[in-house]
């Protein structure tokens, strides 16, 4: 997302990539409101940073240090902390790269509510793992006897988790470049809800 600190700077970026319909220059001034709702969609819509651009300087933020910041200028409470920003960084790449996840299922049917697809996700302490890295995955499944990695897609994921959350598994631990992070059930799913999966 490319922001502008002065119209000028914002007219001369529109005429040199020719950003007009019907000959008028597609610049317009972002009331705080409105660049609370863009930034906010766009996060959910693969925007992971933006640009401030001052002419001859520009400056780069993360998108979710934006609307946080946002957020908390309102009032409320930021949407994600910052040890959930690789988690939203995953999804997108999920979504848009066409990535993928993996997680320990068992092949033992031992809680059939908590099938979905023919995947039973393996729960530890009222959590799941999912993993961005297969081999990471295949070294922590060595644990579990009659265990299986299976590779999801976001579809996939969105289905468990809804069933994790149906059957009352409070959270989901990713490991992301040997780094663990936790994030809520009900948060990814709503997160998952808002990309419009």
């Amino acid at each position: 997302m490319w922001l502008f600190s002065e119209q000028e700077i914002a007219k001369e970026y529109a005429q040199y990539y020719q950003f007009k319909r019907k000959d008028i220059y597609l610049v317009k001034m972002v009331e705080f409101d409105e660049l609370l709702l863009t930034s906010y969609f766009a996060m959910f819509a693969g925007v992971c940073q933006v640009i401030i651009d001052e002419g001859r300087n520009f400056m780069t933020c993360s998108i979710f240090d934006l609307v946080n910041e946002c957020f908390i200028k309102q009032g409320q409470p930021p949407v994600l902390t910052k040890s959930e920003y690789p988690i939203m960084n995953t999804l997108n790449s999920l979504r848009f790269l066409n990535n993928k996840l993996w997680v320990i299922t068992s092949e033992d049917k031992a809680d059939e509510k908590l099938v979905t697809r023919k995947i039973t996700p393996i729960i530890e302490r009222d959590c799941i793992k999912v993993f961005t890295d297969e081999t990471e995955c295949k070294k922590y499944g060595k644990e579990y006897v009659n265990k299986k990695e299976i590779s999801i897609d976001i579809n996939r994921l969105q289905d468990i988790i809804k069933i994790l959350i149906e059957n009352n598994i409070k959270n989901v631990e990713f490991v992301i470049d040997n780094v663990k992070t936790k994030m809520s059930a009900t948060k990814l799913y709503n997160i998952l809800q808002r990309m419009n999966i």
